[in-house]
């Protein structure tokens, strides 16, 4: 049984345009979209622009939803259905595997996202609140459970991420519905880029 990790924003939600908005909102030297999608070639909390904004009135670098960005950005996200044809997905892999979210997001707003859409087919949530680094995250999950990176897969929409996950050596799969194009996606040599929703059921199923 292969353990899948799931990243949220971009995979499940199609948040892009509310964090893009969200994130320019506190900006002084605005971003383009294609700047701010750049950020995602790499952790997200390396910008240090963003990374200040996300916790700026926070004294201990911890993330929770009284910083501004997350302030905003919380109700804009619970307002937004799941990518069409997730949740079915979903329905079907958990008969199969054992599923946890690995986020930048902090994660009390995304447990609180997955029982309003129904989606409460995870394990566990290890958002941005419990490491800004995803390869920590990875790492802590494979001690939990003592498996091996061969054991798990990560479903994931940025080229950050696929690099994060290759340096623990797991695998990654690409969507390209979320936050990168796929020519960017190659970059990181996932096992795939999946194009539609129900192509991921069928990919790993294969695997």
């Amino acid at each position: 049984m292969k353990h899948l990790l799931f990243d949220f924003d971009g995979v499940i939600v199609d948040s892009f345009q509310i964090a893009f908005e969200t994130t320019n909102l506190f900006l002084t030297n605005k971003m383009s979209e294609n700047e701010y999608r750049a950020r995602f070639n790499g952790n997200i909390y390396d910008t240090k622009e963003i990374d200040v904004l996300m916790h700026q009135n926070q004294e201990d670098n911890i993330l929770d939803e009284n910083d501004p960005f997350f302030k905003k950005y919380v109700p804009l996200l619970l307002e937004i259905e799941p990518v069409k044809g997730i949740k079915e997905v979903l329905a079907e892999l958990v008969k199969m595997h054992q599923m946890s979210i690995i986020s930048s997001t902090i994660s009390e707003p995304i447990t609180r996202y997955l029982k309003k859409y129904d989606l409460d087919y995870f394990e566990s949530v290890y958002g941005g609140d419990i490491d800004k680094n995803k390869r920590r995250k990875i790492m802590a999950y494979l001690e939990k459970y003592n498996i091996t990176p061969n054991e798990v897969l990560f479903i994931t929409d940025t080229l950050g991420d696929i690099e994060e996950a290759k340096s623990t050596g797991v695998q990654a799969i690409a969507v390209n519905w979320g936050y990168q194009a796929e020519p960017t996606l190659k970059l990181g040599a996932p096992v795939c880029v999946v194009h539609k929703v129900k192509e991921l059921l069928t990919v790993i199923k294969k695997m």
